[in-house]
Formats: C-alpha cells, sequence, structure tokens
C-alpha cells in the first residue's frame, strides 16, 4: 500500500507535457533513478540490501550506483523520504556521497541521527536534512533539479516516522 502511494505522490506532480529527455527507471522496491539525460537524481534508491523480504537490486547494480559509476556517474541529487531500511540506509548513502563529490542530498531531519552513526564527515555539508512539516511545501533552490519538498504521513502506526517527499521537474 505504502509503495502505490509513493508512486501516486511521485507521478501526481508530472504535468501534462513531455520532456523528450526524460527517464525513469525503477532500481528495486522504493528505489528509483530519474534523468533529464544530463543529470540524474537517486529516489529512495540507497538502501543496499534492504529489509528482509523486501526487494533489491543485484549486488552489481547496487555496486554502480553506491560508486557512482556508469549511468549512475551524472547523480546531482540523493532523496531519502525517510528513515526504514527499506528507503535509505547510512552507509551506502555515504558511499555514493563520498564517490561522488558533485551529489547533494535531502532527507528528513530524523535521518540525521543515522547519518551520524553511519560516519558521515565532509559530506554532511552537502545534505540538507528538511524539517518539513505535515501538509507543508517548500521551494528549494540551489538544486540540479527544481524542487519542493513537502510533509506526508506514514501512516497512523508510524507517526513517530518523519516522511517528506519532493515535487521535482526533470526535463520539463
Amino acid at each position: 500500500m505504502y509503495f502505490l502511494r509513493l508512486i501516486f505522490s511521485f507521478f501526481a506532480f508530472i504535468p501534462f507535457t513531455y520532456g523528450q529527455e526524460a527517464k525513469i527507471c525503477h532500481i528495486a522496491n522504493t528505489g528509483f533513478y530519474v534523468s533529464d539525460g544530463e543529470k540524474g537524481a537517486l529516489l529512495d534508491a540507497l538502501y543496499a540490501d534492504g529489509m528482509d523480504g523486501d526487494p533489491v537490486a543485484s549486488a552489481a547494480l547496487n555496486e554502480r550506483i553506491e560508486t557512482a559509476s556508469g549511468e549512475f556517474s551524472n547523480i546531482k541529487l540523493v532523496f531519502t523520504s525517510h528513515v526504514h531500511e527499506d528507503h535509505m540506509k547510512a552507509k551506502p548513502v555515504l558511499r555514493h556521497l563520498r564517490a561522488n563529490l558533485n551529489a547533494k542530498g535531502i532527507m528528513p531531519k530524523q535521518a540525521k541521527i543515522f547519518m551520524k552513526a553511519g560516519g558521515v564527515g565532509r559530506e554532511n555539508g552537502r545534505i540538507h536534512y528538511e524539517g518539513v512539516k505535515l501538509g507543508e511545501v517548500r521551494e528549494l533552490e540551489g538544486y540540479a533539479f527544481p524542487l519542493s519538498p513537502y510533509g506526508l504521513s506514514h501512516g497512523a502506526c508510524n507517526e513517530d516516522i518523519s516522511n517528506i517527499d519532493i515535487k521535482m521537474t526533470v526535463a520539463g
């Protein structure tokens, strides 16, 4: 159910225009790669082995993502919606940010403690810990894509989980 909400929230903000260079690729489970042909973004895609029972990318694909190799060398944005291990793990996020000095991260403030435990260092200056509240929408500047983070509920059972999503314009 959550996966369908994530997909709906991702596509709900796409205008009815066509960006000929836009590409969206499903990585595994909740993870996506999007690109405008020149620059790309990873959305909830850096969680390596995830949670038990959830689908994950192959070891070879995770290696390319985490080392910013091949098709993932153009990543400018690493987005994490919340701190569950089927959306992010600190060490895979840090491996990508260390391999890719051009990438910036956006994640909920709650992720800061996980990133600290994962050993965040100099790359912390490229991570924006967003504190957007439920129902609030913001505009962010200084990113490779136009971005608006907004607050979402993670569900009645998980009110202690900070959950954000983004509206992002890719190739128009």
